[in-house]
């Protein structure tokens, strides 16, 4: 279980990173982090809204909502997008997994 404050932050990392689908680059940590700095201002310190978001992204990535790449190299800045969507089919329904 996460707090309230953990999911409003999820789910703005997931509506900013572009779709697996879309032939465009994904977002870096620190773009992120300057795109949703309003989501980590509560953080004491720099240093801390930077190990928050790490926390973010990792709980994102277990969960299989984000995939990050690339995925060679040392060095190489990872770039975080949304998972491809799974379609998965019940009854007569298709289900798309976000």
């Amino acid at each position: 279980m996460f707090s309230t404050h953990r999911h409003a932050r999820c789910q703005a990392i997931l509506h900013t990173l572009p779709s697996f689908d879309i032939p465009k680059s994904g977002q870096s940590m620190r773009e992120l982090l300057a795109l949703l700095a309003a989501h980590y201002h509560d953080c004491a310190s720099d240093t801390a809204r930077v190990r928050t978001l790490q926390k973010d992204l990792k709980f994102l990535r277990d969960a299989q909502d984000i995939v990050c790449g690339p995925k060679t190299g040392e060095g190489t800045t990872l770039r975080y997008r949304r998972a491809p969507q799974e379609q998965l089919t019940t009854g007569s329904t298709i289900c798309t997994r976000n």
